[in-house]
């Protein structure tokens, strides 16, 4: 009668605390073998497990050799079998029963999400080994790409079933996305200068249901519309300002969403002295008449780029300086911000040569 040294009697043993037991020897090793498999090499999976014919084994061995097979996440049972035992030492035998392997995947019921974002998301491959626990992670990324997108009554039912090849399997994908959810309220905490409906209007995309209109919820177009509210927050004189928690909630048949944002406005600033220094090309007069903002406004981080980027850098642009740099530098009195442009003009660039394709009929 052949003795089953299976891991999970092993790990019983192991856990009554008997340290001697891991050490029992078993005696030499003089033959292994491999059953059960059909992809997998023998010689791969004797070679993996650490046994070694002609090595003295003990138990601990035989620990080590199924823990390294089940690492390989290929197998849903593992069995060592001692097949005989002699004078001269023991016989062993690794019994595996493999995971089947992906023939293909067949997916249902998505309408709308297509079918390219719906693979991409599951992440399989044909011939690659059909895990359950894999599949279970696939249908749980699939499931937060749908609440991504609102659908957060969505349901994916995955079934596996045999292919007509041998060792390999189909996998279905049964998707009911249900009613995409709607945005009933949003709601903002923490702000004292802006009303919820001026900050709600700088939201494009993310809007509350209203009869003319549908609001449905796209997770990437929200944190778009959260960081247009802090757009107009900055180009308002708050440029410290952040959305320190955002929460979405439903009620009790999930069909309606309801969004509340906390800030932290900070203070508001304003614009004091404008100096320049490094510039020979062009004078400060000119300069200051190309700065969108007067001593007195309220910092707009939209006019201050917009002055650093396309006024001052395009004015030496246009005058062949491209590699002009212009540095701010700030310095904050109470509410109030003075700017001091750093300009390293560079060289001029001239042009060398004009190269002319395409012209197969028209000389250069």
């Amino acid at each position: 009668m052949k003795r089953f040294l299976t891991w999970t009697v092993l790990l019983v043993w192991l856990a009554a605390g008997s340290e001697s037991v891991a050490q029992v020897r078993l005696g030499r090793l003089l033959g292994l073998s491999v059953m059960g498999n059909s992809t997998s090499e023998s010689l791969v999976l004797k070679m993996s497990s650490g046994l070694r014919e002609g090595e003295e084994i003990v138990w601990e061995d035989v620990q080590s050799a199924v823990k390294s097979l089940w690492s390989l996440g290929i197998f849903s049972d593992i069995h060592v079998i001692q097949d005989r035992r002699t004078a001269n030492g023991i016989f062993l035998t690794i019994e595996v029963k493999e995971y089947p392997r992906l023939e293909r995947v067949d997916v249902s019921g998505n309408r709308r999400i297509k079918r390219e974002d719906v693979d991409k998301e599951l992440g399989f491959f044909r011939g690659q080994v059909l895990d359950p626990a894999e599949v279970t992670k696939a249908r749980k990324r699939l499931l937060e790409m749908y609440a991504d997108k609102g659908y957060t009554l969505a349901d994916v039912k995955t079934v596996t079933e045999p292919s007509e090849k041998e060792g390999r399997a189909i996998l279905k994908v049964e998707i009911e996305e249900g009613k995409k959810v709607q945005i009933e309220q949003i709601r903002f905490y923490g702000n004292t200068v802006f009303k919820d409906s001026k900050l709600r209007k700088q939201m494009k995309k993310t809007k509350e249901d209203r009869w003319w209109r549908g609001a449905d919820f796209d997770d990437e177009l929200f944190a778009e519309d959260k960081d247009k509210v802090l757009e107009y927050y900055r180009n308002n004189g708050y440029r410290d300002v952040e959305i320190v928690n955002d929460s979405l909630y439903y009620d009790e048949t999930r069909e309606d969403m309801f969004i509340d944002i906390w800030l932290r406005e900070g203070r508001c600033y304003y614009i004091g002295d404008v100096s320049f220094e490094g510039n020979e090309l062009l004078p400060v007069e000119m300069l200051e008449g190309l700065v969108e903002l007067e001593r007195g406004d309220v910092f707009s981080q939209e006019k201050f780029i917009k002055t650093i980027q396309e006024n001052l850098g395009g004015a030496y642009y246009d005058r062949g300086y491209i590699y002009a740099q212009i540095n701010p530098r700030e310095t904050l009195r109470a509410d109030t911000l003075d700017f001091h442009f750093l300009i390293d003009e560079g060289n001029p660039v001239t042009i060398r040569r004009i190269h002319v394709v395409g012209n197969t009929r028209t000389k250069d």
